[in-house]
């Protein structure tokens, strides 16, 4: 019962801090709203064309400190009846991250509409297993330098995520299973990516967002 209670407790508080969009913050630091230009979306990928680089990564920053924070709340000092890096307190991470995840995607103070969440899952990939962090950069450089869309290399690297914990920590069906809900989100979010990628109409890194 006690690890429902925690579970609940960070899920809610990973929404409400999820909620916090770098890009939004961008916005207002430059004076334009990014909702209303490129894609509409709140991401660093949509800030990057928009507004340029600085902007991009302001964004970048607040979506990845707003899980590594926490994060660290969460292992180290709000639940000292789990271990760090116990299978509770790992439990307890993916689903404060989640949590953030779906703020960051759907906020309510935004109209619910935000980012795609691969920040966050970044900050998450760093969080859970330092060990990941390399091979998941390696992966994304080399498939954005080859193929140019940032979206394959975001949902390859969240498929890589869920194997990784799925093989390498020997994940439960609990784990396996709020594990899976990242790359299940990171698919969901780039559905009109992966149509026009189909279509062959899926805009490169560098290029300006088609209208």
């Amino acid at each position: 019962m006690l690890l429902f209670q925690s579970i609940l407790l960070c899920l809610l508080a990973g929404y409400i801090l999820g909620e916090i969009s770098g890009g939004h913050v961008a916005g207002k630091l430059y004076n334009t709203d990014v909702r209303e230009h490129g894609s509409g979306n709140l991401g660093a990928t949509n800030v990057l064309r928009t507004l340029g680089w600085k902007a991009a990564v302001i964004t970048f920053a607040v979506d990845v400190l707003k899980v590594i924070v926490p994060v660290l709340i969460v292992r180290y000092l709000l639940f000292p009846q789990y271990a760090p890096y116990s299978y509770e307190n790992q439990l307890l991470v993916l689903y404060y991250a989640f949590g953030a995840v779906i703020g960051h995607n759907f906020p309510m103070t935004l109209n619910f509409h935000g980012g795609k969440g691969v920040a966050c899952l970044a900050a998450t990939i760093l969080m859970f297993d330092w060990r990941m962090a390399l091979p998941e950069i390696l992966i994304f450089v080399l498939i954005v330098a080859v193929t140019k869309y940032v979206s394959v290399g975001s949902i390859l690297v969240s498929l890589f995520f869920f194997g990784w914990i799925l093989l390498v920590h020997d994940a439960t069906l609990h784990m396996a299973l709020i594990a899976c809900a990242f790359p299940v989100s990171v698919i969901f979010m780039h559905r009109s990516n992966i149509k026009r990628l189909l279509q062959g109409t899926e805009n490169k890194i560098g290029s300006k967002k088609k209208e």
